[in-house]
C-alpha cells in the first residue's frame, strides 16, 4: 500500500472511533468530485469501480489508464461524483466483499457523500464483482451498472430482482459469453422493471471505453435509495 493510502485509511479509522487489523485495509484510488465552486451544497453520489483481472495487484495509478477513472473529470458540477478503487489482491477474484464493503463504509464516513446514491460498476471480473456485490450487499447501493461480466451466478436473480441493474455486453465477447448475461436478465427482467440489457454489436470483451458514453452514468445517477 502506498503512503499517502495509507494514510488517509489511519485517518478514517481515528475519525470513525473504530478500529481494525491491518489486513482489512485495502489498497485503493480515490479521486474526488469536481464541483464548482458555488456547488457547497452538494453531496455528490459515490461509484464503487471494480477493476478487471489485469490490474490485480497492480498500483491503484495504473487504473487511471483504461475504463473510468478516464472520464472522471469530464463529470463536473451538479454531475460530479466520488470516485472509489480498490485493488483485488493477487490470486483473487472480488470474493473480499467484507473488506471492500468496510472500505466503502469509511470513505462514506468521512467525505460528504450522499448516502442515497452509492454505486456499484465493474468489468469483466469486475463486472461479476459488481453484482456479487450487490447480490450480497443490497441495501449498500442505489443501483449495478456492469460490463463484460464473467459467468454471474444465476442464483443472484433472486436478490438483484430488486435493484436497479444494467448489463451491458459485446456480442462477439468469447471470454465471458454473452450468454451469461442474457439468461441473468432473462430470469429478473419480469420482476424488476430497472433491469437493462444492452447488448453491443461488432463488440467484443473489451469494452471499457463504453464508460465514456455518458448515457450510462446518466442513467447510474438517476437511481436512488
Amino acid at each position: 500500500m502506498n503512503i499517502v493510502n495509507y494514510i488517509l485509511c489511519m485517518a478514517i479509522l481515528f475519525q470513525s472511533g473504530k478500529t481494525v487489523s491491518q489486513e482489512d485495509i485495502l489498497d485503493f484510488l480515490l479521486l474526488e468530485p469536481a464541483l464548482h465552486s458555488n456547488d457547497n451544497n452538494i453531496s455528490p453520489p459515490l461509484v464503487v469501480y471494480l477493476h478487471g483481472g489485469s490490474f490485480r495487484g497492480k498500483s491503484p495509478e495504473n487504473l487511471k489508464s483504461a475504463g473510468l477513472p478516464l472520464y472522471h473529470e469530464k463529470f463536473t458540477g451538479e454531475n460530479a461524483f466520488y470516485f472509489l478503487a480498490p485493488i483485488c489482491p493477487e490470486g483473487e477474484i472480488w470474493t473480499n466483499d467484507r473488506e471492500v464493503i468496510h472500505l466503502v463504509d469509511r470513505i462514506v464516513a468521512t467525505y460528504d457523500i450522499d448516502k442515497d446514491k452509492i454505486y456499484i460498476t465493474g468489468h469483466s471480473m469486475g463486472g461479476r464483482g459488481a453484482l456479487c456485490f450487490a447480490f450480497k450487499h443490497p441495501e449498500k447501493f442505489a443501483a449495478v451498472l456492469t460490463f463484460s461480466p464473467v459467468f454471474p451466478i444465476a442464483y443472484w436473480s433472486t436478490v438483484l430482482q430488486d435493484i436497479a441493474i444494467w448489463l451491458v455486453h459485446g456480442e462477439n465477447d468469447f471470454q465471458a459469453p454473452l450468454q451469461s448475461s442474457t439468461e441473468l436478465y432473462d430470469l429478473i427482467k419480469n420482476e424488476n422493471p430497472k433491469a437493462v440489457l444492452s447488448i453491443l454489436k461488432n463488440k467484443n470483451h473489451y469494452i471499457l471505453e463504453e464508460y465514456g458514453n455518458p448515457k450510462y452514468l446518466e442513467w447510474l445517477f438517476d437511481q436512488k435509495k
